[in-house]
């Protein structure tokens, strides 16, 4: 995470999130003094997005890892995570429900564009299931051959 990077202290990770379902987690830290930039911001709420991302890549592109019943497992949960994040961002307010926001609504907040950041997520996803299909490798345990 980009937390310790810029000064923060008492990092945190809860996965799940409270309150949340097993494909949520949320990362706290204590502030440094000075704030962080708008990049920084930027920068931490995409963290865990693109973290999910490289280790599901790593599975992927190692063929020694495609029969590993958990590499298999970390590379489903980083695809689903990230449908996930962007539908839960599209279909849920912030503040109703006690809907806090996930990594994208974060990433609004700290003035990206939550629209390029879900559009990126969904194509990778997809890329990602495609590539999962021709090296046949299942998701949670169902094969992609339809």
């Amino acid at each position: 995470m980009f937390y310790d990077a810029f000064g923060a202290t008492d990092i945190s990770v809860a996965v799940p999130r409270p309150g949340g379902s097993i494909f949520s987690g949320v990362t706290r830290a204590t502030e440094p003094d000075a704030s962080f930039s708008q990049t920084q911001m930027q920068l931490i709420a995409a963290s865990g997005l693109v973290t999910s991302a490289l280790v599901g890549e790593i599975v992927i592109q190692k063929k020694g890892l495609h029969n590993s019943p958990y590499a298999q497992s970390v590379l489903g949960t980083s695809v689903i995570s990230n449908l996930l994040h962007v539908t839960t961002y599209y279909t849920h307010v912030r503040g109703e429900n006690g809907y806090t926001g996930n990594d994208i609504d974060m990433y609004e907040q700290a003035g990206g564009n939550p629209h390029i950041l879900s559009a990126g997520l969904l194509t990778y996803s997809l890329w990602s299931l495609h590539r999962m299909k021709k090296a046949n490798i299942p998701l949670f345990y169902v094969g992609l051959h339809f």
